[in-house]
């Protein structure tokens, strides 16, 4: 008992997903079922160093970036992934993008090839973002190598001859379920 500490995230708020900051290896992040993201000091049983509602739905994924300190990247059941600049007191949004895989269930930044961020959904499909179309990361990522377009711009969304990886390219049923919803809401 003495050596595990726990903390309480609230009424409704159950965890979805932990992730360490590599870069303040004492702090840590879980994301809630609504949407909340939270992080704590492992060091201190207090309250939570910061919080923030990240999205309208679960929060059911987070990393950080391992080479750009204070980045952190959430996906959720809206859809979304989000990046986020957590280096201070208040987490301050980067960017949002969908990259059109359905309800994102897992990401993960490549340890190897810091700018790209990989993410699972619910369509069951993964894609590849290159983050570094984002002015913010090429600041925060200044040595790193991007795929470009013949004007020299960042290419986005997909990685640049990678395209989207189809794992399971016939999810029917969940974007009828989906279509379903969406239906019903406009009645």
């Amino acid at each position: 008992p003495g050596a595990a500490r726990s903390w309480q995230l609230g009424v409704g708020s159950d965890p979805e997903a932990v992730a360490w900051d590599p870069h303040r290896p004492h702090l840590f992040v879980v994301s809630s079922e609504d949407g909340t993201v939270r992080c704590f000091d492992a060091r201190s049983d207090g309250e939570a160093v910061w919080d923030m509602r990240a999205h309208r739905k679960a929060a059911s994924a987070v990393d950080f970036n391992p080479a750009a300190a204070g980045v952190l990247a959430t996906g959720s059941a809206d859809k979304t992934v989000k990046l986020w600049d957590v280096s201070g007191a208040e987490p301050q949004l980067i960017a949002t993008k969908d990259l059109e895989l359905g309800k994102i269930f897992d990401v993960s930044f490549s340890p190897d090839t810091p700018s790209l961020l990989a993410a699972g959904g619910s369509k069951g499909k993964l894609g590849v973002w290159n983050t570094l179309e984002q002015e913010a990361m090429q600041q925060r990522l200044p040595d790193a190598q991007a795929a470009l377009d013949a004007d020299g711009k960042v290419l986005s969304g997909a990685v640049a001859g990678m395209g989207e990886l189809n794992v399971n390219s016939s999810d029917e049923e969940s974007d009828a379920e989906e279509a379903g919803l969406a239906e019903e809401a406009e009645e």
